[in-house]
């Protein structure tokens, strides 16, 4: 017996089309430069340019955005192979934004909270040595340059 399909079919039909309005959304989270009546920026007390409209992108921020009424809903369209690449991107420049506010001290708990409990962070350090999965820790392997003496015994043979 063939399997019915059930449910409402997809919003999205094209990746391409998807992906212009997964720019639109992060680059609408930039938020706009606070100008003065010269159209010059108005800057904080610390010196940094102030926005107006500037938010954090979020999973569900974007799935809102994009019309899709829920997170699962968005985050299946990453099974999908034509959407894969797209969602997989975009997902990640989420995860680069929450990386970049471990270092503030302002967005850090919660950035942190989000990575652990949606990107499969972890602090555990050396005890994933042996694990294959992706826990959001890297191991990069000691490179030791070749002594000059094994250089000569390899040439001469």
């Amino acid at each position: 017996m063939a399997k019915s399909k059930r449910g409402r079919p997809k919003k999205w039909t094209s990746a391409t089309k998807m992906q212009k309005k997964i720019d639109e959304y992060f680059e609408k989270c930039e938020g706009e430069i606070y100008t003065d009546e010269n159209g010059e920026p108005i800057f904080n007390k610390y010196g940094q340019v102030i926005y107006l409209n500037r938010k954090p992108p979020t999973i569900t921020g974007l799935a809102s955005f994009l019309g899709i009424e829920s997170r699962s809903t968005f985050l299946a369209y990453q099974e999908d192979p034509e959407f894969s690449y797209t969602i997989t991107c975009a997902k990640t420049r989420i995860e680069a934004y929450l990386e970049e506010r471990l270092m503030d001290r302002d967005g850090q708990r919660g950035a942190e909270f989000n990575l652990r409990c949606n990107y499969g962070w972890s602090d555990k350090g050396q005890d994933n040595a042996g694990d294959t999965g992706n826990q959001g820790v890297i191991l990069i392997a000691p490179v030791l340059p070749e002594k000059e003496e094994e250089k000569d015994e390899s040439s001469a043979q």
